[in-house]
């Protein structure tokens, strides 16, 4: 995805929760949000993770997120 937000292996975002987060990254990278989300749903196939800890999709948007949190967007890696 560093495609997306210029080569960079990190970039900040800001939010309370990762919903927000996620909502701010969308002002700034339309493209990323694209292929992270489909409305305000996380993607099938994607895996969250919010300070080493991994969550459902399902529930992911719903994390809160402090300043110094580090979330991860992973997409699955098809395959067996």
């Amino acid at each position: 995805m560093r495609d997306l937000v210029g080569g960079a292996s990190r970039i900040e975002a800001y939010g309370s929760t990762v919903r927000e987060l996620v909502a701010d990254l969308g002002r700034r990278h339309p493209e990323l949000h694209e292929r992270i989300c489909d409305g305000d749903q996380f993607r099938p196939g994607l895996t969250v993770a919010v300070d080493d800890v991994i969550f459902a999709t399902r529930v992911a948007m719903y994390q809160e997120v402090r300043t110094n949190s580090e979330v991860h967007f992973v997409a699955a890696i098809p395959g067996g």
